[in-house]
């Protein structure tokens, strides 16, 4: 018996050396998996790309800003410092703009598995880790170019800390001084929100295990301080630069966001009430049965497995009564509390391998996975009458097979007392059709709506200038007028003209008041530089200019209008050059054109095409 015991422990402390490895394999494997397939979807992708790249080429890296010069100040600049340092070491290109979600995402799984192994152990880390990966909504979100896989990382790691500083094997209060700077760059990644999933919940946790006087008041304090070093200065250096700025943050992108319908986000109570449930398929199964064990092991167990217990399950809870409650809602605002249900049930999973009771935990998630494999089936008639793209139904039809098949393996390796074999299997079965579905979608993006159109018109540009390069004395020069796309810049790798576009200088007060982000000097600067938003008339009159060729994307209404406005000596100005979406690329002189090197000169028939101005 001795021998068989010391023979555990060495197994035990073997599979504590392979696991973090083995999982941090895994979740490198997936994530970088066809990341760069699919080019970024707009506007989100898009809009992250376009400033990181406008920081990296005027290096500015205070003032995030699209085109070179407008200012954005939705976000604090984290994310775009590394999305912009990720394009100076690998290039500007969309597999560059999201590796540092892909990176962010690699850092929670292991995070996820640190505070796991923490207070539970190794196995319970490495499968909320796997059970993490495995997640529809965390997956999807780790392959998107934005601020909500930065800020889920950063809140994980600041729990860690805490963790670490609760129940570590060296428990010292100066986890806290690190959970304040990891806090700081959460803060300096997406803001105030970043409090509500850290300090919120944990202030909560202390409150509710009685925990003030053993953590005591100095390492709150400290990680307060360090917080407030890392996260304030940015804040300070550009609101002093910026007069109204403080207000434009705290009162238009904090308390408008959270209290108004303002940002057009608006949705019910009740929204994550499904969406939570189906972005974290099929592990949500056991989530309510895990809450409710921690429950009791809270309230009958021994105070350090309730103090243990009660962590993932604070933490889950306090983050959803917030979104739940803020008027602006987005999917991707549920992702912080992805990694306090992952422990749940990675939990539960350990626990399932342990007892026989337990075990029913993985036959339910088989049968879930078959659930779902029938409600893919039952919607496939729908699916069928609406979609026009062949690979759509062959993800659809790979996902439902896979439900099928592993869903039934997973069925009968519980029957059989294969627990291991059968989490396994669900994670398999999950992450098979998400990475497939990420490979096929490449291609597709315009008919499944999730691509963007600017990097369509870019090639489109691209082409006419490379092609017409020295044919114009003044050369090819794009234009957007009344539209106003901020990935067109990234895409050309160059500033865009903007003629009557939509961009914004400044935000309306509760008040009524407004408050632009700019000086008066700024704007004079603006108007005798390339950015002109004078209109019509402006761009009458560089159409007139023969010695340069002009291209302009614009909308359809748009295109209409100045294609029967703009006349000379009775005959048109604007060529119809093509058309993406809902924009259309003219120009004012034909695609195609006979002449040397300039077309000063020439006369109007030599000029046009004879195809005519419009289709």
């Amino acid at each position: 018996m001795a021998e068989q015991g010391q023979r555990a422990s060495l197994d035990a402390r073997g599979a504590a050396r392979w696991m973090p490895w083995v999982l941090a394999a895994v979740a490198v494997f997936v994530l970088s998996f066809a990341l760069g397939a699919r080019e970024l979807s707009s506007p989100d992708e898009t809009r992250y790309a376009a400033i990181s790249w406008s920081m990296l080429e005027t290096g500015d890296w205070l003032t995030p800003t699209h085109n070179l010069k407008f200012k954005h100040w939705h976000k604090p600049p984290l994310t775009y410092w590394l999305m912009a340092s990720s394009f100076a070491v690998l290039g500007e290109n969309d597999w560059a703009a999201r590796v540092p979600s892909a990176l962010a995402a690699l850092a929670a799984v292991i995070g996820v598995y640190v505070i796991g192994r923490t207070m539970h152990g190794p196995r319970t880390g490495f499968l909320a880790g796997l059970v993490l990966l495995a997640s529809p909504l965390f997956f999807a979100v780790a392959r998107l170019a934005n601020t909500d896989m930065p800020l889920c990382a950063f809140v994980v790691w600041t729990w860690v800390c805490f963790v670490r500083a609760m129940f570590g094997a060296r428990r010292t209060k100066l986890w806290f001084v690190l959970g304040g700077l990891f806090a700081g760059l959460g803060f300096m990644t997406k803001g105030p929100v970043l409090l509500m999933a850290t300090a919120a919940p944990m202030l909560v946790y202390t409150a509710l295990t009685n925990q003030w006087r053993r953590i005591g008041l100095w390492p709150w304090l400290a990680a307060a301080g360090v917080f407030l070093v890392v996260a304030l200065p940015w804040y300070v250096v550009v609101s002093a630069r910026n007069p109204g700025l403080l207000g434009y943050f705290l009162e238009y992108q904090t308390l408008h966001r959270m209290t108004t319908e303002v940002h057009k986000r608006t949705e019910p109570f009740w929204f994550f009430v499904w969406l939570v449930p189906l972005g974290f398929l099929p592990w949500i199964v056991m989530v309510p049965s895990e809450i409710a064990a921690s429950l009791r092991r809270g309230v009958g167990g021994s105070r350090e497995e309730r103090l243990r217990v009660l962590v993932p399950v604070v933490w889950a809870v306090v983050v959803f009564i917030f979104i739940s409650l803020t008027t602006s809602k987005l999917a991707t605002y549920c992702l912080p509390l992805f990694p306090a249900l992952a422990l749940l049930v990675g939990r539960g999973l350990d626990r399932a391998l342990d007892g026989a009771r337990a075990r029913r935990s993985v036959l339910w998630l088989g049968v879930v996975m078959l659930a779902m494999a029938v409600a893919a089936v039952a919607l496939s008639p729908v699916l069928f009458a609406w979609a026009h793209v062949q690979r759509l139904v062959l993800i659809h039809g790979v996902a439902a097979a896979s439900f099928l098949l592993l869903g039934s393996a997973v069925v009968i390796a519980s029957k059989r007392d294969r627990t291991a074999v059968g989490a396994g299997l669900v994670v398999a079965g999950m992450l098979l059709p998400l990475m497939l579905a990420a490979r096929l979608v490449a291609g597709c993006e315009d008919e499944l709506r999730i691509g963007n159109e600017g990097r369509e018109l870019a090639e489109l540009i691209q082409e006419r200038m490379e092609r017409d390069a020295g044919r114009y004395r003044d050369g090819v020069v794009p234009v957007m007028y009344r539209s106003y796309l901020k990935e067109l810049p990234y895409y050309l790798d160059m500033p865009v003209t903007c003629l009557d576009c939509d961009v914004e200088f400044d935000y309306t007060r509760a008040d009524g008041t407004k408050v632009s982000f700019y000086t008066d000097e700024e704007l004079k600067a603006l108007e005798r530089g390339y950015y002109r938003w004078n209109g019509k008339e402006r761009l009458s009159h560089m159409m007139r200019l023969k010695g340069r060729r002009l291209l302009v994307v614009t909308d359809r209404p748009s295109y209409e209008d100045i294609r029967s406005s703009f006349t000379e000596r009775g005959q048109p100005m604007v060529y119809f050059v093509d058309e993406v979406g809902e924009f259309v690329l003219c120009s004012n002189h034909p695609d195609t054109v006979v002449g040397g090197p300039a077309t000063e000169g020439l006369s109007a028939d030599e000029k046009r095409d004879t195809s005519g101005p419009a289709p």
